[in-house]
């Protein structure tokens, strides 16, 4: 895919994606940011990289808490393995809404050009991916993007799984999201 200059990270699409989904489902996952300590050569293909070293078990720090954590809520079993959750990104396409990094470490926030930047290409991934639902990572992330997301979208959110989150709130969100019953 050729992406605008819009889209400086590059989305994670699961090799299942378009294929099969999740529960038959194209499910696009976003969050707000990428923060990084040293410098990054491959922008484009940062996202992409961050989540094949999850999905191949390359790393065990906090980006694992985050995936196995949203990989649970996919699944819909607070306790599935974390196998289990690696395998379910596979099935998903990911993206973060902000295009710059913030930072060196979680809880910067982006500003309103940041917000605007985001929103378009948000946009343009939205356009490519076409995804039967969109589910966002985080409270603050929603009340941004929201204003900008069209009304035919089926979206909703979560509190960040790293902020707070309560399996038992955010299970029943993503059930409604990917018309689940229980």
């Amino acid at each position: 895919m050729d992406w605008s200059d819009n889209v400086v990270f590059h989305p994670w699409i699961g090799p299942n994606y378009r294929s099969t989904g999740l529960d038959g489902k194209r499910v696009l996952i976003v969050g707000e940011s990428h923060y990084a300590q040293d410098p990054v050569s491959d922008l484009a293909g940062f996202t992409q990289s961050v989540v094949r070293g999850y999905v191949e078990g390359a790393f065990t720090d906090r980006r694992a808490r985050l995936f196995t954590a949203a990989g649970r809520l996919l699944i819909g079993d607070r306790g599935a393995t974390r196998q289990h959750c690696r395998d379910v990104w596979k099935n998903v396409a990911f993206c973060n809404y902000l295009q710059d990094f913030k930072g060196d470490a979680a809880r910067f926030r982006g500003g309103p050009l940041d917000w605007e930047g985001g929103a378009d290409a948000f946009e343009e991934m939205h356009t490519h991916l076409q995804p039967d639902a969109v589910l966002f990572l985080g409270k603050g992330l929603w009340w941004n993007a929201k204003p900008r997301l069209d009304s035919e979208v089926n979206a909703a959110y979560v509190v960040h799984p790293s902020g707070g989150m309560k399996y038992s709130d955010a299970m029943p969100v993503v059930d409604r999201l990917l018309g689940r019953t229980r």
